[in-house]
Formats: C-alpha cells, structure tokens, sequence
C-alpha cells in the first residue's frame, strides 16, 4: 500500500526513492567538484610547464628551420657567383635562383631547352627562352646551345 512520505512525496516501501536519487546526484556532484578544486593547482602546475616546454620546443624548430634557411640562401648565392650567368637579377629570390641553377646545370649536361618548356623565339633567330618561375627566363642560343643571359621578364619583353 502507498504511503506519504515527510518530504511530500507517494509511493511504497520504507523511504522517498526519488529524493534518496536526488541527494545521491547531489552528493556525488559536491565530490567532483570538491576533487576538481583538489586538482585544480596540480593541473595548472602541469600545464604551465607543458606549455613552457611547447614554448621552447617551438622556439628551437623556428631557430633551427632559421638556420636551415640561411645555409641554404648562402649556399645558393655562393653557387649563383659561380654560375656561368650573371643571376643577380634574382639573388634575393633564393627559390628562383635554385631553379636556374638547376636549368643550368641541366642545359651544361646537354639536355635540350625545349624539354625544359622551352619556347622557340623566331624574333631572335630561333633562340630558345627557358622560364625560370613567372617572372625570369633564361635565353639559349640555338646554334651553341649555351646559355646566353638570364633576365627578369620586363627586360625580356624589351629583348623579344
């Protein structure tokens, strides 16, 4: 048989079942939170020197693709002096300056300029121009088969 219990509530047996529920959620919600507040320092401790040591890590793979970098650019520069064109043009792009090495070295070993996407100048007797990126090119003579000059595009619109 139902009964009343002193909180207000009806049903059978010897105590409120629903208000036993909601003391055991509230219970167990003051536990997590008391051992929330009881990790809080811990974990703020583990995450300053975890994001210190990510700090330090970052801090030395940006100074190690900075060095990278520059021993790249000076080898580059230092390969483009000894080049047989002059490639001042572009001794600040150290990307274009290693693909006309690359050309260059390509053309010294007998490869053909029309298999490096060579266009065929009929303004200038058949010579050949050799894109290096979007902005310079580098002219081959078409009897020698040797490069001529490497120009920026502006100069090379005026030669064409």
């Amino acid at each position: 048989m139902k009964r009343q219990f002193d909180c207000g509530h009806r049903g059978l047996g010897k105590f409120c079942h629903r208000c036993a529920n909601d003391a055991r959620a509230c219970l167990l919600a003051q536990k997590t939170a008391e051992d929330c507040r009881a990790l809080r320092p811990q974990a703020t401790v583990v995450a300053q020197t975890n994001h210190a040591a990510r700090r330090s890590r970052r801090a030395a793979v940006q100074k190690q693709a900075r060095d990278a970098a520059a021993t790249r650019k000076a080898a580059l520069t230092s390969a483009a002096s000894r080049a047989p064109l002059d490639l001042s043009a572009a001794r600040h792009l150290p990307a274009v300056l290693g693909r006309a090495l690359n050309i260059l070295a390509q053309l010294e070993a007998g490869v053909h300029p029309l298999s490096l996407d060579a266009r065929v100048l009929a303004s200038r007797g058949g010579d050949f121009s050799v894109p290096v990126g979007l902005r310079h090119r580098i002219l081959v003579d078409s009897h020698s088969m040797k490069p001529v000059c490497f120009v920026t595009h502006e100069t090379y619109n005026g030669l064409v």
